[in-house]
């Protein structure tokens, strides 16, 4: 049975927090991390094989971390 809600934002939030049960129930606590990006809210399942990972995205967060060290360096 799937909750539909009576409003959208019902809707909406229903859906927000089965997606976060479902996480926590079939994701081990230890791989659910914080992004590493000073400014970044956002936290993520780490699938690396690893279990190093840092950032929610290596597009965004990452490559803005690692272009800032970059720029830093070079002002040097």
């Amino acid at each position: 049975m799937t909750f539909e809600g009576k409003t959208v934002e019902d809707h909406v939030m229903y859906n927000i927090m089965e997606s976060m049960m479902n996480t926590f129930e079939n994701t081990s606590l230890e791989r659910i991390r914080k992004c590493n990006h000073e400014e970044c809210k956002l936290y993520f399942v780490d699938t690396s094989k690893s279990g190093k990972r840092r950032w929610c995205s290596m597009e965004l967060c990452g490559n803005r971390k690692k272009a800032a060290e970059f720029y830093s360096k070079q002002k040097k």
